[in-house]
């Protein structure tokens, strides 16, 4: 899962927002989880870079014959003429600057909303220290999730916060027992990470 942050205005590439975080990162925040025995929780945004503003200039979409079938169809709505474009309205993944308008807009959730901070190191992973159940870590794999905390309702009120601020469902993946590729088996006496699939 690699996805670049694109500033269409200057042309620069940033490499450390809204990718994915180094394969060492994942294997330490499971370490990080197994040695404090917590939990480790997943969720999913579906349709992730739609959750994020739209870019400041506006860009449009030739409705063709599958969209317009949709738009009938399914909604309900008075046909689009042929070769009419419509105006987009929320981000959309393709297009260059989506990434990093994804990553402005679930930064500001966990670091303003949810009072999170972000490794010195690594922008992807986030910590806070709860009041009654110690330190949160909270892994962010662009739209892939892992809750890391002492127990699994901390896990999900920290999703349902997430979730708040969400217009789509999460999907929640419960205790992981896969993260991008890697598969993942929890006990409260060790986790094994290994990689059988590939």
């Amino acid at each position: 899962k690699g996805r670049l942050c694109v500033d269409t205005h200057t042309g620069y590439v940033d490499y450390s927002r809204g990718g994915p975080p180094s394969p060492h990162l994942i294997v330490q925040c499971w370490a990080l989880i197994a040695a404090l025995n917590y939990v480790g929780l997943g969720c999913d945004v579906s349709n992730a870079f739609a959750e994020a503003p739209p870019p400041k200039e506006p860009f449009y979409m030739v409705a063709d014959a599958q969209f317009c079938d949709w738009w009938e169809n399914c909604l309900g709505k008075p046909p689009i003429p042929r070769g009419y474009v419509i105006p987009i309205l929320r981000n959309l993944q393709g297009h260059p600057e989506a990434p990093r308008l994804w990553h402005k807009h679930i930064n500001g959730i966990l670091l303003t909303k949810m009072g999170f901070q972000h490794t010195t190191h690594e922008p992807c992973l986030y910590f806070k220290h709860h009041e009654l159940h110690g330190l949160v870590i909270v892994l962010r794999q662009v739209d892939d999730f892992i809750i890391g905390a002492k127990s699994m309702d901390l896990c999900l009120a920290i999703k349902q916060q997430i979730q708040d601020n969400m217009v789509n469902l999460l999907n929640e993946l419960g205790v992981i027992k896969r993260f991008n590729g890697l598969d993942i088996h929890q006990t409260r006496d060790y986790i094994k990470i290994s990689c059988p699939t590939y």
